[in-house]
């Protein structure tokens, strides 16, 4: 078996020095100010297939609805999807300008902000204008009733709708920021929206390629509410290195008060003191094919999402990298590009290390089938796949509705 390195990954994947840009965070709304219009200067419009004679409806509203979020308000949109003339949508958009005319985005990355809603598909992204055509470009984001941060980069918005004139995402022309049903969204819904931003490239001061964290681990017992499933097993001594952690078991829990996955790996030895590394690997679109190819023992395995915690021990804390990305952000570096909030709990005593991670930043399909693989090793090598081979098929509940899994 071959021995991985982290360092060794920067050349085989020809990762280089980032392209560094110094623009700042552009906020969009926080909705503190308790009103409909924007930062940007136009207001927040409900828009939907009513508005072409269609038979659904919507509207939307500033709400006192985030107090679990610490905020004072929020947007709402409430919308009630209906067959009629043309395709069922409801939507809510705002201009990223005061006169609605384009803006250049380049230099940003993502759109982020928080969102809980009726549990669901959603979709959010951008109005692009190139030449006389005009299109939205989306991605797919998964809501649940409790409040949860989500970022969606750009380079994962796609056009939708068929169009004989198909439109790709670029930074330019880019007129509109806005969420919108996809063709699974309930028919009857609610959905909040609260600190809506769009995010620039790392800066020199806030590096994204390799960025170091530090961390403060979760208390394991606060895991103990939670009824986790074993999902994978694992022999003894299939390792890369006997000093390193050996997994024999893969759990996975899902913690409705937060909307929180977490995949607990129990091990036939106590971790390590001092270091220890960890990931999740999810195939998450259905293709085994595409993504990336799985660094570990599991070679033939490759992953859209990727859930990594690599921490050694610091001066009181843990420190590392930690995040959640999909395969490209990963080719590229960047550990923690979908999302930074990653929680790790140690119990030496019962031999486990965990991960947590927010359930929308996984990318999960509706249903929450996926395909996954388990790794624990340190913060240098991947030392033991669960499984070795092929994959587990696993069922993420949304938090909301069941805290079992299928497998």
């Amino acid at each position: 078996m071959e021995r991985h390195h982290l360092l060794a990954i920067v050349f085989a994947l020809g990762i280089g020095s980032p392209a560094w840009a110094g623009e700042p965070t552009i906020r969009i709304d926080d909705f503190e100010d308790l009103d409909l219009e924007a930062a940007t200067g136009l207001s927040w419009m409900a828009i939907g297939d009513w508005l072409l004679g269609g038979a659904s409806s919507g509207e939307v509203a500033v709400v006192r609805a985030a107090p679990q979020n610490g905020s004072r308000g929020a947007l709402r949109l409430t919308g009630h999807l209906r067959k009629g003339k043309g395709t069922p949508f409801v939507s809510v958009w705002t201009g990223l300008r005061p006169d609605g005319l384009p803006r250049n985005l380049t230099g940003y990355r993502a759109l982020r902000f928080r969102v809980r809603g009726t549990p669901g598909p959603y979709m959010a992204g951008l109005r692009r204008t190139e030449g006389k055509a005009s299109a939205n470009l989306v991605a797919p984001i998964a809501v649940t009733a409790t409040w949860a941060a989500v970022e969606v980069p750009f380079d994962q918005l796609k056009q939708v709708l068929p169009s004989a004139n198909p439109m790709a995402f670029a930074p330019t022309g880019i007129r509109w920021i806005g969420f919108t049903t996809s063709a699974d969204t309930p028919p009857d819904f609610e959905l909040d929206i609260d600190d809506v931003e769009i995010v620039p490239e790392p800066t020199p001061d806030e590096p994204g390629a390799w960025a170091v964290t530090k961390v403060k681990l979760t208390d394991a017992r606060a895991l103990d509410r939670l009824s986790f499933a074993t999902v994978g097993r694992d022999a003894r001594g299939d390792t890369v290195n006997a000093r390193l952690p050996d997994a024999r078991e893969l759990q996975l829990a899902v913690d409705p008060a937060e909307g929180r996955v977490w995949f607990r790996f129990v091990l036939y030895d106590p971790p390590p003191a001092a270091y220890f590394g960890m990931n999740v690997a999810l195939d998450v679109d259905g293709d085994p094919d595409n993504g990336g190819a799985w660094w570990g023992q599991n070679k033939a395995f490759h992953y859209d999402r990727l859930v990594t915690a690599y921490l050694a021990k610091g001066a009181g804390y843990w420190q590392g990298m930690v995040g959640v990305s999909d395969a490209a952000q990963i080719a590229e570096g960047r550990f923690s590009a979908v999302s930074k909030d990653v929680r790790v709990a140690v119990d030496p005593g019962r031999k486990t290390l965990a991960v947590g991670v927010p359930r929308s930043a996984l990318g999960l399909p509706p249903g929450g089938r996926v395909r996954l693989i388990g790794t624990v090793g340190s913060n240098m090598t991947f030392n033991d796949d669960v499984p070795q081979e092929g994959a587990l098929e696993v069922t993420i509940p949304d938090a909301g509705t069941s805290s079992s899994m299928s497998h």
